[in-house]
């Protein structure tokens, strides 16, 4: 068991970090586990091979004078088909941790569409992680994400006073963000395709380029947000507040989607939207 503490402790920090679809660290994780594996097999093979009293070999050796410096092995690790199938297995290893994470990072949790196309281990992974208590998609439901100020009672008065969450470029996919405090918070080129996002307070928030392909904003209070080039292809925005709010460059929104909206002649219109919409006599009223 000793020899395997750190590789199981590693594997349970890799496992626990994937919730936070951040390829860069999950692939140092992956080669820090793949290392301490290595290293726990080799040191393993050393004790026994010292135990069984085997005799160390010299494969090379380099003399500077009276130094010598030499690299030993054993006939445990001259390169026979043994070491061959110890190293396919361990490659066999990181393959699979490898196809793990993109299972769980890039994975389609159950109960939605999955296309038909689909590799097996996007559907699988997120279910199994599920199962041992790893969902590996982030839930901030009913939480304060954005930081409220002292006496916070909610007024439109207090909104500057709000430290907004920085959420700049993240992976949000499949992401439970219902009835969350998201003022001013800062979610410019953030991934939230399929995001459950219904009643949630995003005022003033920042959606430059945010992807909102299939995500249910219903009932979220989204006024004076800014939608630079946002992608709103088919996001439900039924009950959706959005006066003040700036779409002028958003992309995908069709009259469907803002006939259940709430807007009023504060609301900002894509220029393809604005000659076919009468702010004052369209959608739903507050």
């Amino acid at each position: 068991l000793a020899w395997w503490v750190v590789p199981l402790t590693l594997l349970a920090f890799w496992a626990r970090y994937l919730t936070a679809h951040d390829w860069g660290v999950t692939n140092l994780h992956i080669i820090v586990l793949f290392v301490t594996i290595g290293v726990a097999l080799l040191t393993y093979l050393i004790m026994k091979t010292t135990l069984k009293g085997e005799k160390w070999e010299s494969l090379v050796e380099w003399k500077f004078g009276s130094f010598k410096l030499a690299l030993k092995t054993t006939r445990l690790f001259i390169w026979n088909k043994c070491t061959a199938k110890r190293g396919a297995i361990g490659l066999a290893i990181l393959f699979l941790i490898g196809c793990m994470s993109e299972g769980s990072i890039n994975g389609i949790p159950s109960g939605y569409h999955e296309p038909a196309n689909a590799p097996y281990h996007l559907k699988v992974m997120p279910r199994i992680l599920s199962v041992f208590g790893c969902e590996p998609f982030a839930n901030f439901a009913n939480k304060d994400v954005s930081i409220k100020p002292d006496n916070w009672t909610g007024d439109s008065a207090q909104l500057a006073l709000v430290k907004g969450a920085n959420l700049r470029m993240k992976d949000l996919r499949y992401a439970n963000l219902s009835r969350s405090f998201l003022v001013n918070a800062d979610l410019s080129e953030t991934d939230l395709r399929h995001g459950q996002i219904g009643s949630a307070d995003l005022r003033d928030a920042i959606l430059y380029y945010a992807d909102l392909r299939e995500a249910v904003l219903g009932g979220s209070d989204l006024r004076n947000t800014y939608f630079l080039s946002a992608d709103l292809h088919n996001t439900y925005l039924r009950y959706t507040k959005l006066q003040g709010a700036n779409l002028l460059s958003a992309e995908g929104l069709t009259r469907i989607q803002l006939q259940s909206a709430i807007i009023d002649s504060t609301t900002i219109l894509p220029d393809y939207l604005k000659d076919s919409i009468d702010v004052k006599n369209f959608g739903l009223k507050p």
